[in-house]
C-alpha cells in the first residue's frame, strides 16, 4: 500500500484501507462478518493477512456464484 500511495497518490494516504478496517470492525461487532466475505477479504488484503491472489478465490467462492437464484432479485 505504501508504494501505491507514494507512486499513485504523490504521498497522500489512501482512504481505502482505513474504510476497510472500519467496515470490518463494524461487521465483527455485529457478528455478521461471515455474511459479507468480500468486505472481510478486502480488509485482510489491506492488513496483509491475505495475499491479493487469494482474493480471487474469495470472489469465486462468493455465495452469489454458488447460488445465483438466491440473488436474482438484486
Amino acid at each position: 500500500m505504501e508504494v501505491l500511495e507514494e507512486e499513485l497518490l504523490g504521498g497522500q494516504k489512501s482512504q481505502g484501507p482505513e474504510t476497510a478496517a472500519e467496515t470490518n470492525f463494524y461487521l465483527k461487532q455485529k457478528g455478521i462478518e461471515d455474511k459479507f466475505p468480500m468486505f472481510t477479504a478486502v480488509h485482510k488484503v489491506c492488513i496483509r493477512e491475505m495475499k491479493p491472489d487469494d482474493f480471487i478465490d474469495t470472489l469465486r467462492n462468493h455465495p452469489v456464484h454458488k447460488n445465483p437464484e438466491a440473488y436474482s432479485h438484486l
